[in-house]
């Protein structure tokens, strides 16, 4: 996915729209290269950067809380970091590129990223859930409950009597935690150290007595895996495997047929 002119600018998507990443990872998004000459690179409206000349490094400002930018100008990488992704991270980041050099040209690549519910063996998961009421809450019953091959099981309940205050808590599992704060409208609950015996349908169960005792839920499809498998393409896939402790940087450099390297 890349772009070249007559100019010889190339701005380039090296990571093929599709690619699948997981939640909680770090990723390296790998958006283009640049020519020299004050050129003007943005990455969406995450962030934004100018590089005066090809012995300069950029001057970068970032307006989000999880990005980094990680370029340099010493090997013309514009790429910048996100680091624990969430499913609300889905979307197109777009790098765009403006060069002065060839009469303000724009020049621009998309990625398309996409995060999978997928979780390690052995790691803690989130299972996100949140509530809103347009006329108010009162009293608000909440619980989760896991679907084991047809038979309901509770995992935890809370009730939260007001807007505002926080919620009493009962729990019924080991490895379950509720994490939810009225103050942000979450009833979201953590399991911890999960198992293959873990994977399955978890269920976000809430009544609003205000709502003449209307029953709302929400479903979690939890899969568990040994190992995460990332396939990154560029013409052909190569595919790799990076376990946990890999979560905390992950950098990919191209190899000499083109596509990516392990990092």
């Amino acid at each position: 996915m890349a772009s070249v002119d007559s100019t010889g600018l190339i701005v380039s998507g090296r990571l093929r729209s599709g690619d699948l990443l997981h939640a909680g990872l770090a990723v390296a998004l790998l958006l283009g290269v640049w020519s020299v000459g004050g050129l003007e690179v943005s990455t969406g409206k995450l962030c934004e950067g100018k590089i005066p000349d090809d012995k300069k490094e950029p001057s970068a400002n970032v307006s989000h809380k999880r990005l980094e930018f990680v370029g340099s100008s010493k090997n013309k990488n514009i790429s910048i970091l996100l680091w624990n992704i969430t499913f609300e991270d889905d979307g197109k980041y777009i790098c765009f590129a403006r060069n002065p050099k060839e009469n303000n040209r724009n020049h621009s690549a998309t990625f398309t990223l996409k995060v999978v519910d997928q979780s390690l063996n052995g790691s803690t998961v989130l299972l996100p859930c949140t509530y809103s009421s347009c006329i108010g809450i009162k009293n608000l019953y909440v619980s989760w409950r896991y679907n084991d091959n047809g038979t309901i099981l509770k995992l935890c309940e809370a009730v939260i009597p007001i807007e505002g205050e926080e919620p009493m808590v009962f729990v019924y599992q080991e490895r379950v935690e509720f994490v939810g704060s009225s103050k942000s409208n979450d009833i979201s609950m953590l399991l911890w150290n999960i198992t293959f015996e873990d994977e399955g349908e978890y269920i976000c169960f809430a009544r609003n007595p205000k709502e003449k005792g209307r029953d709302h839920s929400a479903t979690f499809t939890l899969k568990v895996v040994d190992q995460y498998a990332l396939t990154l393409q560029m013409g052909t896939a190569n595919e790799f495997a990076f376990s946990q402790a890999d979560q905390k940087r992950l950098h990919y450099t191209p190899d000499q047929s083109g596509g990516i390297g392990r990092p």
